[in-house]
Protein backbone atom coordinates (compact mmCIF):
# COMPACT_ATOMS: atom_id res chain seq x y z
CA UNK A 1 0.00 0.00 0.00
CA UNK A 2 1.22 3.50 -0.85
CA UNK A 3 -0.16 6.26 1.38
CA UNK A 4 0.06 9.88 0.21
CA UNK A 5 -0.71 12.22 3.11
CA UNK A 6 -0.48 15.99 3.07
CA UNK A 7 -2.07 18.78 5.10
CA UNK A 8 -2.78 20.76 1.93
CA UNK A 9 -6.25 21.66 0.67
CA UNK A 10 -6.14 20.43 -2.93
CA UNK A 11 -8.90 22.85 -3.91
CA UNK A 12 -6.94 25.99 -3.03
CA UNK A 13 -5.19 28.10 -5.67
CA UNK A 14 -1.64 27.67 -4.38
CA UNK A 15 1.14 26.07 -6.42
CA UNK A 16 1.66 23.55 -3.64
CA UNK A 17 -2.02 22.53 -3.75
CA UNK A 18 -1.81 22.10 -7.52
CA UNK A 19 1.30 19.92 -7.20
CA UNK A 20 -0.34 17.74 -4.51
CA UNK A 21 -3.45 17.39 -6.68
CA UNK A 22 -1.40 16.37 -9.74
CA UNK A 23 0.71 13.95 -7.67
CA UNK A 24 -2.43 12.33 -6.30
CA UNK A 25 -3.84 11.91 -9.82
CA UNK A 26 -0.63 10.29 -11.04
CA UNK A 27 -0.30 7.98 -8.04
CA UNK A 28 -3.94 6.86 -8.41
CA UNK A 29 -3.42 6.14 -12.12
CA UNK A 30 -0.26 4.12 -11.55
CA UNK A 31 -1.08 2.32 -8.29
CA UNK A 32 -4.89 1.94 -8.53
CA UNK A 33 -6.22 0.05 -5.49
CA UNK A 34 -2.79 0.06 -3.80
CA UNK A 35 -3.07 3.84 -3.30
CA UNK A 36 -4.56 5.71 -0.33
CA UNK A 37 -4.71 9.52 -0.27
CA UNK A 38 -5.18 11.35 3.02
CA UNK A 39 -5.95 15.07 2.73
CA UNK A 40 -7.85 17.69 4.74
CA UNK A 41 -10.34 17.96 1.83
CA UNK A 42 -11.59 14.49 2.76
CA UNK A 43 -12.38 15.26 6.40
CA UNK A 44 -15.22 17.64 7.20
CA UNK A 45 -13.57 19.04 10.34
CA UNK A 46 -10.27 19.97 8.66
CA UNK A 47 -11.98 21.18 5.49
CA UNK A 48 -13.51 24.07 7.46
CA UNK A 49 -10.07 25.59 8.18
CA UNK A 50 -8.44 27.11 5.10
CA UNK A 51 -5.26 28.21 6.90
CA UNK A 52 -2.69 25.39 6.94
CA UNK A 53 -1.01 26.94 9.98
CA UNK A 54 -4.15 26.86 12.13
CA UNK A 55 -3.24 24.74 15.17
CA UNK A 56 -6.72 23.22 15.44
CA UNK A 57 -6.57 22.11 11.82
CA UNK A 58 -3.12 20.62 12.33
CA UNK A 59 -4.25 18.62 15.37
CA UNK A 60 -7.43 17.44 13.63
CA UNK A 61 -5.52 16.42 10.51
CA UNK A 62 -2.99 14.42 12.53
CA UNK A 63 -5.83 12.64 14.37
CA UNK A 64 -7.53 11.98 11.02
CA UNK A 65 -4.27 10.55 9.68
CA UNK A 66 -3.96 8.17 12.67
CA UNK A 67 -7.57 7.00 12.24
CA UNK A 68 -7.02 6.34 8.52
CA UNK A 69 -3.76 4.39 8.89
CA UNK A 70 -4.07 2.60 12.22
CA UNK A 71 -5.33 -0.65 10.69
CA UNK A 72 -3.20 -0.61 7.53
CA UNK A 73 -0.19 -2.89 7.10
CA UNK A 74 3.04 -1.51 8.50
CA UNK A 75 4.66 -2.66 5.25
CA UNK A 76 2.94 0.31 3.61
CA UNK A 77 4.92 3.37 2.59
CA UNK A 78 3.82 6.84 3.68
CA UNK A 79 4.82 9.65 1.31
CA UNK A 80 4.33 13.21 2.54
CA UNK A 81 5.44 16.81 2.23
CA UNK A 82 4.69 17.29 5.94
CA UNK A 83 7.58 16.42 8.22
CA UNK A 84 5.26 16.02 11.21
CA UNK A 85 3.16 13.46 9.32
CA UNK A 86 6.33 11.63 8.27
CA UNK A 87 7.55 11.63 11.86
CA UNK A 88 4.19 10.34 13.13
CA UNK A 89 4.07 7.64 10.43
CA UNK A 90 7.57 6.50 11.38
CA UNK A 91 6.55 6.32 15.06
CA UNK A 92 3.55 4.21 14.01
CA UNK A 93 5.91 1.77 12.27
CA UNK A 94 5.60 2.76 8.61
CA UNK A 95 8.37 3.24 6.10
CA UNK A 96 8.38 6.87 4.97
CA UNK A 97 9.31 9.11 2.10
CA UNK A 98 9.47 12.79 2.96
CA UNK A 99 9.32 15.25 0.07
CA UNK A 100 11.66 18.10 1.02
CA UNK A 101 12.16 21.37 -0.81
CA UNK A 102 14.48 22.83 1.81
CA UNK A 103 15.84 21.93 5.23
CA UNK A 104 13.53 22.74 8.13
CA UNK A 105 14.43 25.00 11.03
CA UNK A 106 13.74 24.83 14.77
CA UNK A 107 11.62 21.98 16.14
CA UNK A 108 11.11 20.48 12.68
CA UNK A 109 14.88 20.22 12.24
CA UNK A 110 15.08 18.17 15.46
CA UNK A 111 12.27 15.91 14.19
CA UNK A 112 14.17 15.42 10.93
CA UNK A 113 17.30 14.36 12.83
CA UNK A 114 15.24 11.87 14.88
CA UNK A 115 13.64 10.43 11.74
CA UNK A 116 16.97 10.19 9.92
CA UNK A 117 18.54 8.33 12.84
CA UNK A 118 15.76 5.70 12.71
CA UNK A 119 15.55 5.21 8.94
CA UNK A 120 17.55 3.48 6.26
CA UNK A 121 18.82 6.20 3.93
Amino acid sequence: MFIYANNVLKGSNSARARQVFENEKSFKKILCEKFVGIFPDDFILTKKFSNENNIIRKILFHLYFIIKVIFLSRKSIVYSRNLSISYLARKLGFEIVWEAHDLPKGKNRKNLIKIASECKI
